[in-house]
């Protein structure tokens, strides 16, 4: 499970309010480079036999209002067995990993461009 507190919410929610397209902006580019920083470290350690599962990881970022979303994913009928293994066939992880390597980053890149406006 992940956690992840946030300190501050009285001084950020005035932030938010006063400086919302700017927030909105920040939000956006740093999910969307996280995104890309995880795409990137999966397709650098996923099993590579054809090469067509690390073709089909992609990443896409949308914002609705105050919600900014970033969205990895390969786009095979077989990633999952790659990822999680089977009775058959051992684990290779690849997505995990890159999460795993990124997200502090991630979240740590926020807060100091919140921070900074």
């Amino acid at each position: 499970m992940i956690r992840i507190q946030i300190s501050g919410i009285p001084q950020l929610s005035e932030k938010l309010r006063t400086k919302t397209e700017e927030v909105k902006k920040l939000l956006f580019k740093n999910v969307e480079q996280g995104s890309i920083n995880i795409q990137d470290g999966a397709k650098g350690v996923v099993p590579v036999r054809t090469g067509r599962l690390k073709r089909s990881i992609i990443n896409k970022v949308t914002q609705s209002g105050m919600k900014t979303e970033g969205v990895i994913h390969p786009n095979t009928e077989y990633e999952s067995y790659v990822e999680f293994g089977t009775s058959r066939m051992r684990a290779r992880p690849y997505m995990t990993p890159s999460f795993e390597e990124n997200w502090r980053r991630i979240v740590g890149k926020i807060e100091d461009d919140l921070r900074s406006l």
